[in-house]
């Protein structure tokens, strides 16, 4: 079934965008600001620091969709 596939991919995506956004925080607060010089670190950090920011954003919008069409599942099994 194509829609079962999409909706496969849809929640996967979803998941995966998550957990990387979890160990990407997870980096992110462990960054060491005292090893060599700090304005590089800085830049890294803030590299770091907004991509974690889209992927979180990203996964955002996936969930947003999942819960959609999770909603419209629900509400065309409701009227049958």
């Amino acid at each position: 079934m194509p829609g079962r596939r999409s909706s496969k991919a849809l929640l996967n995506g979803w998941w995966t965008l998550w957990v990387v956004h979890l160990v990407l925080s997870a980096g992110v607060s462990w960054f060491n600001w005292y090893t060599g010089d700090a304005s590089r670190a800085a830049r890294g950090f803030l590299s770091l620091y907004i991509a974690n920011g889209l992927i979180a954003l990203t996964a955002a919008v996936l969930a947003i969709l999942v819960v959609r069409r999770l909603t419209g599942w629900q509400e065309r099994r409701l009227a049958r």
